[in-house]
């Protein structure tokens, strides 16, 4: 598990961008008992195809759709 400042530095995102899509509902980290976000290794590969389909120009929305059809895929 990961805080923010070391997923941020180990993906090349920043902070901001893995908060709005945090907000957006496309991850959702735990939280420590501190109430800081941790991310796990399913976190952290979502983040991944994240930042690959925004390098290729698909928007959040369009990216929350084809995340929703790799879900659907991978529980058939």
């Amino acid at each position: 598990m990961m805080h923010i400042q070391e997923v941020s530095q180990q993906l090349n995102l920043s902070k901001k961008a893995i908060m709005i899509y945090e907000q957006k509902g496309l991850i959702h980290p735990q939280k420590d008992a501190h109430g800081y976000r941790v991310y796990q290794q399913k976190d952290i590969e979502r983040l991944m195809q994240m930042k690959c389909l925004r390098q290729l120009d698909f928007s959040i929305s369009q990216i929350k759709d084809i995340l929703i059809i790799i879900n659907m895929i991978f529980l058939i």
